[in-house]
């Protein structure tokens, strides 16, 4: 009996619809991070997203920790910084999202989390501002 009440529990969780009476669908992987991304759905400030993947211990990666602490305090609340580390092994799907396959490796996507620019290697700070900067021109 218990079993039962849990199961039904369970499919009333899965299937239980949202506010307008449609039940949610379930997001892939690729989805949900793309969504992580949206900032208008989250109502978030942030113009653009970047994400910077690396491993904390490259040495190009060192270098470009410092342009994007730099970039970070410079656009703070205009641009969002997700360090993604690919020592860790949760974070290889996401890189695969974005088709990394090198590092370091930035992206950026607008407020809608589409892709607006991606780049392998370091990156200087001068030209990450410059990109930046462009695209906060184009932003709506």
């Amino acid at each position: 009996m218990v079993l039962l009440l849990i199961a039904i529990i369970a499919v009333m969780t899965l299937y239980h619809p949202n506010k307008t009476g449609i039940a949610p669908k379930t997001l892939s992987y690729e989805d949900s991070v793309r969504l992580h991304y949206d900032h208008l759905v989250f109502q978030r400030t942030h113009q653009l997203s970047l994400l910077e993947f690396g491993n904390g211990s490259c040495r190009e990666c060192i270098k470009m920790e410092a342009v994007i602490d730099s970039i970070d305090l410079e656009f703070s609340g205009i641009v969002f910084l997700d360090k993604i580390n690919l020592r860790e092994k949760t974070n290889r799907k996401t890189a695969a999202v974005f088709d990394i396959n090198m590092i370091p490796s930035q992206v950026i996507l607008d407020r809608r989390g589409e892709l607006l620019f991606t780049h392998t290697g370091f990156l200087a700070y001068d030209s990450l501002k410059t990109i930046i900067l462009d695209h906060l021109k184009s932003c709506p």
